[in-house]
């Protein structure tokens, strides 16, 4: 395998991951790179594989679609209320992901209420 290194994107890495609200544990799990490799790119001690573009790129346009498919999605049942389920677990998406996604659909959709799992189902 060839592998291109991009000099001097350490400092975007960074942008990115707190523009979709990631630690950098969180993005290093996503990307399948452990949390060092995360903080050695963003403070410039090594360079960033180029590949590592190109799965921010997909990671925010996932975001993209996500607010898209919320935004929408309430849009076209204005007679319910706005609520988004922020979810824990395994399988969801880091909590601050979710937060960040909530916060621009919260830019479209008045009233928009986060509630969490454990909110949704009161004990």
């Amino acid at each position: 395998m060839n592998l291109t290194y991009t000099e001097g994107y350490g400092p975007t890495v960074s942008a990115v991951r707190e523009l979709l609200g990631l630690s950098r544990t969180e993005l290093a799990d996503l990307l399948g790179v452990s949390m060092d490799s995360v903080r050695s790119w963003e403070v410039g001690r090594r360079p960033v594989p180029a590949h590592v573009a190109d799965e921010l790129a997909a990671l925010q346009d996932r975001a993209r679609q996500e607010v898209e498919h919320l935004a929408a999605g309430f849009a076209r049942r204005p007679d319910v209320p706005p609520v988004i389920l922020l979810e824990q677990g395994p399988e969801a998406m880091p909590l601050g992901w979710q937060r960040r996604i909530a916060a621009r659909v919260a830019h479209q959709v008045p009233h928009l209420l986060l509630r969490t799992t454990d909110q949704e189902n009161p004990r």
